[in-house]
């Protein structure tokens, strides 16, 4: 029962960001054309929400063993499927950032087609794993979400290929703002490298907390922060493409007080 409540408050994250934020979503995506970027915002922030039912679903529900196995093996797939999703929008970022630069596109579309065969293996080897290390649990409510060592091992080599890719894109960012130089501080650019950052920062806690919990944390808990993870990266990628349309963006150059303060 204490593993569903603690999974409470971050169900209810997901769907209090899209009150504060569908106005902004309205104005700035849905009356303008349609694009692949635009396709990848809405596939991003409606996979999500809308998929995250089923999932809830698991944590509340009477079922038998069975119908729970086959959700679990829903969660897994959604939670891979949105992390595929807010790659590819960062790779829509940082390709928009090098102004179109192909080997930057490839290396990163190479990075997620191996880290797409990595987890997919790891993560049908985790259906096949036995469950004869994972103790039972009295007075659960919903599914038993435990996982056996060998699972969490095989789930931590999936978070760890996310973890490497979104070093690979920070660090991209970072390069990319820091070779403009000075002469774009205050810019868009500013805007993209602030909060790639903030992206990066929180994103890494997470990752790192999914590889140390499959790993060494006790059954019951190996996992926990998954559901975290997948509703802060979609919160922070959906966040982040409506800051790039913010209209105060357009026809003036834009500083935060960070910049005014390092002149």
């Amino acid at each position: 029962m204490h593993l569903v409540v603690k999974l409470t408050p971050v169900s209810a994250l997901l769907y209090y960001d899209y009150s504060l934020t569908v106005g902004a979503e309205i104005e700035r995506f849905w009356y303008r054309s349609w694009s692949v970027v635009s396709f990848g915002f809405f596939l991003n922030r409606y996979l999500s929400l809308l998929g995250h039912i089923p999932a809830m679903y698991e944590l509340y529900a009477s079922m038998s063993q069975s119908l729970c196995f086959e959700l679990q093996k829903y969660h897994q797939v959604l939670a891979g499927a949105t992390q595929v999703v807010v790659g590819a929008l960062q790779v829509f970022r940082i390709y928009a950032l090098y102004s179109g630069n192909r080997r930057v596109l490839f290396l990163l579309l190479g990075m997620i087609a191996i880290g797409c065969v990595i987890s997919g293996w790891a993560i049908c080897q985790t259906w096949r794993s036995d469950h004869s290390d994972v103790g039972s649990i009295s007075g659960r409510i919903g599914c038993d979400l435990t996982m056996s060592q060998t699972q969490g091992q095989y789930l931590a080599a999936v978070w760890a290929c996310i973890l490497v890719f979104d070093f690979v894109v920070f660090v991209l960012t970072l390069y990319r703002v820091l070779k403009i130089g000075r002469k774009w501080r205050g810019s868009l650019f500013t805007l993209m490298l602030r909060d790639g950052t903030l992206y990066f920062g929180v994103l890494f806690v997470c990752h790192l907390a999914n590889i140390l919990t499959c790993l060494v944390a006790q059954p019951v808990f190996r996992g926990i922060t998954v559901t975290t993870t997948n509703v802060l990266a979609t919160s922070l990628i959906t966040r982040l493409m409506l800051h790039i349309r913010d209209p105060d963006f357009t026809g003036r150059q834009y500083r935060w007080p960070s910049d005014e303060m390092a002149v």
